[in-house]
């Protein structure tokens, strides 16, 4: 029997700037089709359009069309098991440390189509980014579980939500993410000019 296909991100979803930073109308840009991302953005809502979304909006978020999307977040998703490993592994039974301090379980967040076909971009982070951002501590925290010295609110950490199997989201670092978005976006480009000088050559013999 073979696993069901994962839902992965379209490449309108993959335009999405996603920050995990404030409320909606300011968290979210999107990229240019060449998804750049040093290039131009657009806001994903139009204040001076009464707030309606960007065109991608109206695309599905994932490659095959599903009607509802389970999500959660990697971080908090793996916390109590990574925490487990910390804690755990090595102790005597008599110093373990106590339950009461094992992190929350999070129950992920449904999204359904709105219309009634697939599950739009817009029906995706309308439901997603709040989702996100009622946890955005507990993330916080999640992603510094091996951290001993880590104090939560001492310094504010930007994040970008990515999607890649959107229905398995991972909150990272916003440098960190930035260098590799760079890093594919270069891979891409050189991989277009070497076709396209390829096809030249191909022409012009």
């Amino acid at each position: 029997m073979t696993n069901p296909p994962l839902p992965l991100l379209s490449d309108p979803g993959r335009r999405l700037f996603w920050t995990l930073q404030g409320a909606l109308d300011s968290a979210i840009s999107v990229l240019g089709e060449d998804c750049n991302p040093d290039g131009p953005r657009e806001p994903y809502l139009r204040a001076e359009n009464n707030n309606l979304h960007h065109p991608i909006g109206d695309e599905p978020i994932t490659t095959r069309p599903y009607v509802t999307l389970t999500v959660t977040e990697e971080n908090i998703d793996g916390w109590r098991d990574e925490w487990d490993d910390i804690n755990y592994e090595g102790f005597d039974e008599d110093i373990r440390p106590s339950a009461a301090d094992l992190p929350p379980t999070f129950e992920p967040v449904v999204v359904t189509a709105s219309n009634g076909e697939f599950v739009s971009v817009h029906d995706y982070v309308t439901v997603v980014h709040p989702w996100l951002m009622a946890r955005r501590e507990q993330i916080l925290r999640a992603r510094h579980v091996a951290d001993d010295h880590y104090t939560p609110g001492v310094v504010e950490e930007r994040m970008l939500v990515v999607v890649q199997n959107a229905e398995m989201i991972v909150a990272e670092d916003e440098q960190e993410w930035l260098a590799t978005l760079r890093d594919t976006f270069a891979g891409t480009r050189r991989q277009r000019e070497q076709e396209e000088a390829e096809q030249a050559a191909a022409a012009s013999g």
